[in-house]
């Protein structure tokens, strides 16, 4: 299961489709103690690997994963975006699952982002401020595919959220 499945479930479609997909965000950290170690977490919670290449992430910061390289998350595997590759390194160290960096800023307040593909289509639209967003701390999914992107999300629960790990 992957994008190019969905791509072909979606091609030429201009109603709204409920689709559930295979990789979530699982955790955004928008204020961290430096501002350019912001980052999301992707996570895949289905049995299956799931194809990358080709998902956009849009709203008020920007990325793409390649279409010409085969990228793929593996079953149960997080990985992570970031602002500033330095900047998130010299906050949370080494050896994490970086695999990009987004252009733009995470509102330290919470903002729509979007999941999506190169043609356009957009697969989920979310909002991650709430009541439990504090500076320094991630927002958390809490939900799984099949509720993203309506499921909960909480406060994490360490000061820098758990950035590559469940929480």
């Amino acid at each position: 299961v992957g994008v190019s499945f969905m791509l072909a479930d979606l091609s030429g479609r201009a109603d709204t489709l409920e689709v559930h997909l295979p990789v979530v965000v699982s955790e955004i950290l928008p204020a961290p103690a430096n501002p350019l170690a912001e980052l999301i977490e992707l996570w895949n919670p289905t049995a299956y690997s799931a194809r990358l290449s080709g998902l956009t992430l849009g709203g008020g910061v920007s990325f793409t994963f390649p279409t010409n390289t085969f990228t793929e998350l593996a079953a149960g595997a997080r990985c992570l975006l970031v602002r500033n590759v330095a900047a998130f390194t010299n906050q949370f160290g080494a050896g994490l699952p970086v695999v990009g960096t987004f252009t733009g800023d995470l509102a330290d307040t919470g903002e729509n982002i979007t999941l999506g593909d190169v043609n356009g289509n957009t697969f989920a639209t979310f909002n991650y401020a709430g009541p439990n967003l504090v500076a320094g701390y991630s927002a958390v999914f809490t939900g799984t595919e099949t509720t993203f992107p309506g499921g909960a999300w909480q406060r994490s629960l360490f000061a820098g959220g758990s950035p590559g790990t469940a929480e």
